[in-house]
């Protein structure tokens, strides 16, 4: 199994900027999240919840 990933498309090079500012804006989504469903476990009955809960 190949696990290199091609990211030219959307990245310059290796030391684009951008790769670091989309790592940022990962980490705000994932503790956002984790946030909103930390105390909830309406997810673990129906997992649907998040999906019709993300926004």
């Amino acid at each position: 199994m190949q696990t290199k990933w091609n990211l030219k498309l959307l990245y310059s090079s290796t030391k684009d900027p951008q790769i670091k500012k989309d790592i940022e804006e990962s980490k705000k989504n994932v503790l956002a999240f984790v946030k909103k469903w930390r105390n909830n476990k309406e997810y673990l009955q129906n997992p649907t919840a998040l999906k019709t809960r993300q926004h």
